[in-house]
């Protein structure tokens, strides 16, 4: 569930389809994620959760299935 919900923000974020989203899809290099767009998708996914992804989390998110580990750990 917690990963279902995941690639939705992330497809919502970045403008494409969720079937296209894998857990080894990369923000920077395939998504074209910049600074702004990951903090607004963090910030989205701390709301949804109700946690708190910190900064030295966040410098360890490279793909999906990164920030999928993160989540469910916290």
């Amino acid at each position: 569930m917690t990963k279902d919900k995941i690639f939705s923000i992330i497809a919502f974020c970045y403008g494409i389809s969720y079937k296209k989203l894998s857990e080894e899809t990369k923000f920077i290099e395939d998504l074209s994620a910049d600074s702004l767009s990951l903090i607004e998708m963090i910030d989205m996914i701390n709301l949804e959760f109700n946690t708190k992804i910190n900064d030295s989390a966040l410098e360890r998110i490279v793909t999906i299935g990164d920030l999928i580990s993160i989540v469910d750990d916290k």
